[in-house]
């Protein structure tokens, strides 16, 4: 892993680093929702996930983490998970990616949206982010083509963001994404390398 790789790994776990330190800061609510925090809990999960499945580790970019945020963004905006973005040049994945500054060799998406569970329901995963990313990640592994996009050995590279609305007549719902990719540069390294 390249140093600019480790530090953008660091920086991301340094929230949470400092939040365990602490204890636990409680409920996750709109007014603490820690959008970098979430995306670093989904980016260790996802990695969890792989390592269980005999895959090799996402290495993290921050240019995905850009586009994973820009649909996060669009989805919490609109209160629905969806692929498609409204904005020209930023409609799909592929586009949103190249408008971050990448030219990938193939590039796939998760989008997720769950509702975060009312305080009088007794269940507690809403209180940290490693939890919610757990739930996240598992609702992923148990949908098909979700599943297939994390253990994808021809994707090596992953960015992951978070946004989390109020939805009118219902809890908050944490809009969750992730963004894989291959570079072009990464073309012809063999599996083995990846």
């Amino acid at each position: 892993m390249k140093r600019r790789e480790w530090i953008i790994v660091i920086a991301g776990l340094l929230p949470l680093a400092l939040r365990a330190e602490k204890g636990s800061a409680g409920r996750i609510t709109l007014e603490n929702f820690d959008a970098a925090g979430m995306g670093a809990a989904i980016f260790a999960e996802s990695n969890r996930a792989r390592v269980a499945e005999k895959r090799a580790r996402f290495l993290p970019h921050a240019q995905l983490d850009a586009a994973a945020a820009d649909q996060a963004v669009t989805m919490a905006a609109r209160l629905r998970p969806s692929h498609d973005g409204p904005f020209a040049g930023r409609s799909n994945a592929m586009e949103r990616v190249r408008q971050a500054g990448l030219e990938p060799e193939l590039v796939a998406e998760n989008v997720s949206a769950i509702s975060l569970p009312t305080i009088d329901s007794g269940e507690t995963w809403a209180d940290d982010y490693e939890r919610l990313a757990a739930v996240v990640i598992k609702e992923w592994m148990n949908s098909p083509g979700h599943r297939r996009n994390l253990l994808r050995r021809d994707l090596t590279h992953l960015g992951c963001a978070a946004r989390l609305a109020r939805v009118p007549a219902s809890p908050p719902r944490v809009f969750s994404v992730q963004v894989f990719c291959r570079p072009k540069d990464e073309r012809w390294k063999p599996f083995a390398e990846r």
